[in-house]
This record gives C-alpha cells, sequence and structure tokens, in this order.
C-alpha cells in the first residue's frame, strides 16, 4: 500500500501507520492464500466424489446385470421344467388361491415402495 503520510506527523505516528498498514497488507496476503488453499481442497473433494460415485455407478451397473442374468437364467430352468414335465407344476385350486393372494400382496408391497410410501 502507498504511503501517504503528512509531514507534520511525529516518525513514531508515521512508523506505527507503516506497521498497521503492513500488517494489513499481510494479512490481505495470507487472507487470498487461505481461500486459494480452500478452492483446492474444495476441487480436490469433489473430484474424490465424482470418483466415488463414478465406482459406485459401475458396481450398481454389475449388480443389477448380474441379477438380471440369474433371473433369466432361472426364468429358463422353470421354463424348460414345465416342458419337460407340465404335469408337476398343476396346483389344486387352494394352493392357486393361495399363489394369487401372495402375488397380489407382493404386487401392492413394490408398488407402495415405488411411490415412496
Amino acid at each position: 500500500m502507498a504511503k501517504t503520510h503528512s509531514s507534520t506527523l511525529p516518525d513514531t505516528v508515521r512508523q506505527a501507520m507503516d506497521v498497521v498498514l503492513e500488517a494489513e497488507h499481510h494479512a490481505q496476503a495470507e487472507l487470498a492464500a487461505c481461500r486459494r488453499d480452500a478452492d483446492a481442497q474444495l476441487a480436490e473433494a469433489r473430484e474424490a466424489s465424482r470418483r466415488i460415485q463414478h465406482r459406485t455407478q459401475e458396481r450398481i451397473t454389475r449388480l443389477h446385470q448380474a441379477c438380471e442374468e440369474t433371473t433369466a437364467a432361472r426364468v429358463r430352468t422353470m421354463k424348460q421344467a414345465a416342458v419337460e414335465a407340465p404335469d408337476a407344476i398343476r396346483t389344486d385350486s387352494a394352493e392357486q388361491a393361495l399363489v394369487r393372494e401372495a402375488a397380489a400382496r407382493l404386487a401392492a408391497r413394490l408398488t407402495k415402495a415405488e411411490d415412496g410410501h
């Protein structure tokens, strides 16, 4: 900062003002350095967050694919079993009613979960 003191001020006052102005300049420089450090830390944290999000998304995708493959394999197995032994999966009407009720309860639960209730 420019030192523009009146020549009428005693030297001790001018020196004191110079010390204060130098301290203010130093404080502003330190504050600017702290802001740069904070900005750098924020940038690093954001990048780390992006990496975590990316890894998480990759894991979710792999898990979803594995579940789809497992489900498809089980469906193929059940269909094949139905073709090979169609009478083995026949049930009586009481058992069919229980299965329908269970399916209805499951559908209601799944629908409720999707709505966020």
